[in-house]
């Protein structure tokens, strides 16, 4: 594997690239990776927003006011908040957490890149490690406890992929319901949990949540329990092409689902499959099946993978029969 410095659209950044992927990842944009390419297919997996430089990051941290493509990690909170951390701070939380609009340090390893950072609102040392393999990449998160009491947090994956017209969300076996967490005002505000193909809209009708919804409509939802097994997939059966996505259940026990078909063609359409530590986007919101936890002197880790290519389709039980 080659581990190079380029840029993208004018920003510093490092190539990874073997036999069958190149990746481009941004350390200043909070180890965002602003491209995933399938060599093989010459397909780009990631929405990339149109525009030959990077939006900055805007005065109060909005994270959709910003470059908003790509794969981020939301760390160590989702929504923005102000929390009371467990010796009696006040800290404020900025809008999808502190990592995606820092600089990460990166370090090169023999197999991949390691990116840290510090947070400046808890006491731990976040690092993600990428590693490609073939066609697939993985990476392995770690967060460290530095000092003082433990406290809870939350993470969650925000892969934005490219989305096309009928394409399918395939998820463990067993998954009926969803959380239905916006849905861009198509949906009857009663609505809190619906079958996940079976979502009644405002003025009738009916959408699978597991399809990408027509043209103008966006969805986010979260099954409605913890998944039993940590394995999702993006099945585009018009163009036979795949993306199957792994993940440890014990640590990652929530899926969320983000549809988007409301801006421009389906160029624009983006489609983000989010393994959670915790099923509420709000930190405070903890529950007894969330994970997000780092004790005194202590570290949690986690990882998730991509892996991405031609395929046949689905196996009746699950996963991915690629070519």
């Amino acid at each position: 594997m080659k581990i190079v410095p380029a840029r993208y659209k004018q920003a510093p950044c490092l190539r990874l690239e073997n036999e069958a992927l190149r990746l481009l990842v941004l350390p200043g944009r909070g180890g965002n990776i602003a491209s995933l390419f399938d060599k093989r297919a010459d397909r780009e997996l990631l929405y990339q927003r149109p525009g030959d430089v990077l939006r900055p990051v805007p005065r109060g941290l909005r994270f959709e006011g910003a470059e908003c493509a790509g794969i981020d990690d939301m760390f160590p909170n989702a929504a923005a908040a102000a929390v009371e951390t467990v010796d009696g701070r006040r800290v404020r939380l900025p809008d999808h957490g502190e990592v995606w609009y820092r600089t990460l340090s990166a370090r090169r390893m023999e197999d991949g890149v390691s990116l840290q950072y510090r947070s400046r609102r808890f006491p731990c040392f976040f690092e993600k490690r990428i590693r490609l393999s073939g066609p697939a990449v993985r990476m392995d998160y770690r967060v460290r406890h530095t000092g003082g009491p433990g406290f809870p947090f939350l993470w969650a994956a925000h892969p934005l992929f490219r989305a096309e017209p009928g394409m399918e969300v395939l998820l463990p076996g067993g998954e009926a319901k969803a959380d239905i967490a916006c849905a861009e005002g198509f949906v009857p505000s009663r609505v809190r949990e619906a079958p996940l193909r079976n979502l009644p809209l405002e003025g009738g009708g009916i959408l699978d949540l597991t399809r990408m919804p027509p043209a103008g409509m966006g969805c986010k939802y979260v099954l409605s329990r913890p998944v039993s097994k940590g394995w999702c997939a993006l099945w585009a059966p018009k163009s036979r092409y795949a993306v199957e996505i792994t993940f440890p259940p014990d640590r990652l026990p929530f899926l969320g689902i983000w549809m988007d078909a409301r801006a421009g063609g389906p160029e624009e359409w983006q489609i983000a499959p989010e393994p959670s530590t915790q099923k509420s986007i709000h930190l405070a919101e903890r529950s007894a099946a969330d994970t997000g936890w780092v004790g005194s002197g202590r570290q949690s880790a986690w990882w998730i993978a991509f892996r991405a290519g031609p395929a046949h389709g689905a196996e009746p039980g699950g996963g991915i029969r690629f070519y």
